[in-house]
């Protein structure tokens, strides 16, 4: 036994499909597209949004005890609200940012993306390209409303 050089680790799972020739051949001509934008756009007037959430815990998930014996801790528990946070950055730095304290869903994004196209506005951003990820709200027609409707004006 003293030459079994192993230990017991948490394994860490990878998607068959993620290494495909079809999903590297999307990340492809995603990479090709955003090169072609890219070439054509002054790159300040790229604007990266993204959204985060977190919740505050003031509880340990660790304690010491007694070997043998379970750590059991008696006591209230402390929570803080939800907390989303969603910033739009430039080459430059932060453009817009806004905190809210519940998670973001289509209405509230929405409102986020409203008051980013009036700070574009205002800043004469032409041409402005918006890179977001692939949540599902970001891609709801009333979000696509408002960009479309800053874009005619």
């Amino acid at each position: 036994m003293k030459r079994f050089h192993y230990t017991l680790k948490r394994v860490s799972v990878i998607s068959e499909r993620r290494n495909s020739l079809k999903i590297t051949q999307v990340h492809y001509d995603y990479a090709n597209r955003f090169l072609q934008i890219h070439e054509t756009i002054d790159d300040k007037n790229f604007v990266f949004v993204e959204e985060v959430g977190f919740c505050v815990t003031m509880r340990s998930r660790r304690w010491y005890s007694r070997k043998g014996t379970p750590a059991v801790i008696t006591s209230t528990w402390l929570r803080s609200r939800n907390i989303s946070i969603c910033v739009s950055i430039t080459k430059n730095g932060v453009l817009h940012h806004e905190i809210n304290y519940k998670a973001y869903n289509n209405k509230g994004f929405i409102v986020y993306v409203t008051n980013l196209m009036e700070i574009i506005t205002l800043k004469n951003m032409e041409n402005a390209v918006i890179v977001m990820n692939n949540v599902a709200f970001y891609k709801s027609i009333g979000v696509q409303e408002v960009i479309e409707a800053t874009i005619t004006q």
